[in-house]
């Protein structure tokens, strides 16, 4: 079992995704070919990682996905069409939660059964007709991506970061940014110059008391 850096595409621009394509492409010195491919994915955010998904499923390895921190994604209220997501995919999709161990048990016996089958990804027409790994526009993907997430997801990840959303808002302001920032640093300055003379004579005085 080698655990690749991870990558949001084939198409590296830092060593560390070169080395993860090399891997999977079986060009990595030392090592073999993959007998099998484990593609761990966020299930709160399915249609990002879809274009590196669809990649590796034309690689022709054989492949499973698991849907990581499935957990958080029924917190948000996002629910999976698991049957259309296999059948769009061509491969096994397994809902699991590393943190709480959820699914974990079931997705070490399809690897296992999958191991047994060799049984490379059958490619969607719709994945298909985007043309060859190294052909494919990048918008065919992200159109791909789109329609899979459509049809075989349901709920936006939008519950959790409904504060960090609103605070991102006023900080990439920009106006409002340059307010923020300007506070920040008026906050800083007063803090070293001014309220910190007050525990500072107060320790001074300690000590010259004993």
């Amino acid at each position: 079992i080698v655990d690749l850096p991870g990558l949001y595409s084939l198409d590296p621009t830092t060593p560390d995704e070169r080395v993860a394509c090399d891997a999977l492409e079986g060009r990595l010195a030392g090592m073999a070919e993959p007998n099998l491919v484990l593609l761990v994915v966020d299930a709160t955010n399915l249609e990002r990682n879809l274009f590196l998904t669809s990649q590796v499923l034309e690689l022709g390895d054989p492949t499973v996905v698991a849907l990581n921190l499935s957990d958080a994604a029924e917190k948000q209220g996002i629910t999976f069409n698991l049957p259309e997501l296999r059948q769009r995919l061509g491969c096994p999709v397994i809902l699991v939660s590393a943190r709480t161990g959820q699914g974990i048990d079931e997705l070490v016996g399809v690897l296992q059964q999958t191991l047994r089958e060799r049984k490379a990804p059958e490619v969607h027409s719709d994945l298909a007709s985007c043309g060859s790994c190294n052909g494919c526009q990048f918008s065919a993907r992200y159109d791909w991506a789109a329609r899979v997430r459509s049809a075989s997801v349901r709920g936006e990840a939008t519950a959790q970061g409904r504060v960090t959303e609103a605070i991102d808002r006023v900080l990439t302001h920009r106006v409002g940014g340059l307010l923020a920032f300007a506070l920040v640093m008026a906050a800083t300055f007063l803090t070293i110059f001014w309220a910190a003379t007050f525990p500072m004579d107060l320790i001074d005085g300690l000590f010259g008391a004993a």
